[in-house]
C-alpha cells in the first residue's frame, strides 16, 4: 500500500498543543534528510507525534499548532517504539495557530 493512501483530513487531527522536539529517523521511506519529532497533544488523540523535515522554525512549548497535510505513519525507530503506531503521522509542516 502506498503511503499517499493514507492521508488523514486535518480536521481529524485538529488543534494541538505543542509539547517538544526530539530526533527522527534519518531515512523517511527509504529517503536519506533531516527530519524532527514533534511530540504533541490534545484532548481527542491524548500525546501524538509528527514528524516533518527540519526547519529553523521554533514552535513555543504549550502553543497551539495544527498539522499540515498528514499521513499515517508507523514509526518504528527507538524512539518511536514508545508511541501506538496508530499515533504516528509525518506531515509536510506544523502551522502555529493564534
Amino acid at each position: 500500500m502506498k503511503r499517499e493512501t493514507l492521508k488523514l483530513k486535518p480536521e481529524f487531527i485538529g488543534k494541538a498543543i505543542y509539547e517538544r522536539q526530539e530526533s527522527a529517523p534519518e531515512r523517511i521511506d527509504d529517503t536519506k534528510g533531516r527530519y524532527v519529532r514533534h511530540v504533541l497533544f490534545n484532548e481527542e488523540h491524548g500525546l501524538f507525534h509528527v514528524i516533518t523535515k527540519a526547519t529553523s522554525v521554533t514552535y513555543p512549548a504549550g502553543g497551539w499548532v495544527e498539522v499540515v497535510n498528514p499521513l499515517f505513519y508507523p514509526d518504528t525507530s527507538v524512539n518511536g517504539a514508545n508511541m501506538t503506531p496508530a499515533n504516528n503521522v509525518i506531515a509536510d509542516s506544523l502551522k502555529i495557530v493564534q
